[in-house]
């Protein structure tokens, strides 16, 4: 009878965490379908991923203004362009591809618990809930697509490895690791000194000269060859060593902590106090010896860099946190705190209702979205079916522009360019980081409010429309979702550089 009961509660919990997970793709696919992915920064790396081959390793990405390398370092995206190359050049074929590093971290953790030992079914389940209910992963894949959330596989095997104390492997995904984002080669030469601490020069040694190599790559030698690049966190750096602690109260003063996100991990990075580091029963020097060599300490050097900098930016949301929760998340799952969690059947149940609560919403925001009761997706079906004929009517339009004319400059509104980019289009978004002096062959605006025009409202578009009027040879589609016109549209009727009149920081500046 118990165990009936049993494979009743597995068999429960498989099929809620079946529906959970295959319910985050359809959820984006569904807010792409509808055009409520915007182009920042959704199309940012699809125009990248789309237009990368061998001929052209830093496409120009008309979407940002700039080079996709100029940007951000993150060469994983080559597989990205793989993927699109079979599976076809559409924002469904992305969005797909990020959730299958979540699907491959979730195997993978299972198969890693299942060699582990035979009868750990708990731990299984116990894991898995700690993976599928992080906020932190659904705020990353709510918000597609960044390497910055698909680092969490390559990340989670680097520390489950350095907690097995097999340092092969750990070299080689301290390597693979750079290929996510130029923030990790700085992270790498922080955690290199937990083997400093812990008296493995020759480890330090090889994890330094990963991350100092890599860190010299992106930053001396990526403008040297490329390029001027975005600055991202050279101004807060300058700051820093300007100001001092002075700059860091400021910004810490006014930086909004993410509890949602870092207490989970935060209170169950105490119990290692109780079970593992056992302060409490040790001389405090041997205290201080079992904390520094705990894998604990490991996540608290290399996630360091990138909470301090993101604190002093004050900005961390989205994708950001990803890299910082999976570290912890590795140790809480493959040390042997698990063990003593599973125990404490208080203490288990607390852990997963707190990580259920705090997710929670976001799962019910995916179950909105699909069903389109998202209030910035509320459409009768109806109104659905009419919206997706004229979507249709504009892209086929607009693919027999471009192949007519593969230099025609299209202007569009943030919600439709997703939908519509395909590779080497020159197509543009209605935002900061595109150039003001340019003019357009093609203007292509949502009519609706319905859809995410940022960082547009409304009320801009109605303007928008208005005063191109006058600029235009003729109006192509005029719906009641879109209208596309043609002519010579540039600032005198966009006035893109009243609505952003100093330079943004988030395009390259030429060197004084």
């Amino acid at each position: 009878m118990k165990t009936t009961n049993n494979n009743r509660f597995i068999f429960f919990f498989f099929c809620l965490f079946s529906f959970l997970i295959v319910l985050i793709p359809i959820s984006n696919s569904v807010r792409a379908l509808f055009l409520n992915i915007n182009a920042n920064d959704f199309s940012i790396y699809q125009q990248a991923i789309y237009d990368l081959s061998f001929d052209n390793l830093n496409p120009y990405l008309t979407i940002k203004g700039t080079g996709i390398f100029n940007d951000h370092v993150d060469p994983i995206i080559f597989l990205a362009a793989l993927w699109c190359k079979v599976w076809g050049y559409t924002p469904y074929s992305l969005i797909f591809f990020e959730w299958m590093w979540f699907v491959l971290l979730i195997i993978c953790t299972f198969v890693l618990i299942k060699n582990e030992r035979k009868n750990n079914t708990a731990k299984i389940l116990f894991s898995l809930s700690l993976i599928i209910f992080s906020r932190s992963f659904l705020q990353g894949l709510e918000f597609p697509i960044h390497p910055t959330t698909w680092s969490m596989l390559p990340l989670f095997l680097l520390f489950y490895f350095l907690i097995k104390d097999k340092f092969i492997p750990v070299v080689i995904f301290s390597f693979i690791i750079c290929w996510y984002r130029e923030i990790f080669p700085l992270m790498l030469i922080s955690f290199s000194s937990y083997f400093l601490l812990n008296k493995k020069f020759k480890r330090f040694v090889v994890i330094f000269s990963i991350g100092a190599t890599h860190y010299y790559l992106y930053s001396h030698l990526r403008p040297i060859l490329l390029g001027p690049t975005v600055d991202y966190g050279d101004t807060l750096l300058k700051q820093l060593i300007e100001q001092h602690i002075f700059f860091i109260w400021e910004r810490f003063k006014t930086f909004s902590f993410p509890y949602k996100v870092f207490v989970p991990y935060i209170f169950i990075s105490l119990l290692f106090f109780k079970y593992e580091i056992k302060i409490k029963s040790l001389h405090p020097l041997q205290s201080l010896q079992s904390l520094i060599k705990h894998p604990l300490t490991a996540a608290i050097l290399f996630v360091g860099p990138m909470f301090f900098l993101h604190a002093l930016a004050n900005y961390m949301v989205h994708h950001h946190s990803v890299p910082m929760i999976v570290p912890f998340l590795a140790v809480i799952i493959f040390s042997s705190l698990s063990d003593h969690i599973l125990k404490n059947k208080l203490l288990l149940y607390s852990i997963i209702i707190i990580f259920l609560c705090l997710s929670s919403s976001r799962y019910t925001k995916m179950v909105k979205n699909t069903l389109l009761l998202d209030k910035d997706a509320n459409y009768s079906y109806e109104e659905a079916r009419e919206k997706l004929r004229a979507l249709k009517e504009i892209k086929d339009k607009i693919y027999k522009i471009v192949i007519l004319n593969k230099d025609t400059k299209i202007l569009a509104s943030g919600g439709v360019i997703a939908s519509i980019l395909k590779p080497n289009m020159k197509l543009y978004q209605f935002c900061e980081v595109t150039d003001n002096t340019l003019s357009f062959d093609y203007l292509l605006l949502e009519k609706r409010a319905h859809g995410d025009l940022n960082p547009l409202v409304f009320k801009d578009i109605i303007q928008i429309e208005s005063d191109c009027m006058k600029y235009k040879a003729e109006t192509v589609i005029d719906n009641q979702f879109f209208i596309l016109m043609k002519g010579n549209f540039d600032d005198r009727c966009l006035k893109m550089s009243k609505r952003w009149p100093t330079p943004s920081t988030l395009i390259p500046k030429e060197k004084a």
